[in-house]
């Protein structure tokens, strides 16, 4: 903002860059007031090789704890997997899902009644 002197910027690739801050005065003078160079890394998450064992998640979404550390986690708390990528069936024991179970339960309340 050339009223305010603030600005922003917004990058969408990773990658090495240079950056120049320039003050200019009314009459056209120019100063370079700071040069910095950077790296912009992708985020965590959308680097498979970052995931727990060096992959990425399966199944479940990835975590990113620490962002920027070149690490991430696995919540595999929706699905019904398990593991450190989600990958491990969960066991159906204990599912409601399994008609013998709800059997049990019904067979088991009227026996009790």
């Amino acid at each position: 903002n050339a009223v305010t002197g603030s600005g922003a910027f917004s990058i969408t690739c990773t990658g090495r860059f240079n950056a120049t801050l320039l003050a200019r005065d009314t009459g056209g003078g120019e100063v370079v007031v700071n040069r910095w160079a950077f790296d912009v890394k992708p985020v965590d998450t959308d680097v498979a090789a970052y995931g727990p064992n060096g992959t990425a998640c399966v199944s479940g979404v990835a975590v990113d704890g620490t962002p920027m550390d070149g690490s991430f986690t696995c919540n595999c708390s929706a699905t019904r997997f398990t593991g450190s990528n989600c990958e491990v069936p969960r066991s159906n024991s204990a599912s409601t899902d399994d008609p013998s179970t709800v059997w049990a339960a019904v067979v088991g309340v009227m026996v009790t009644v």
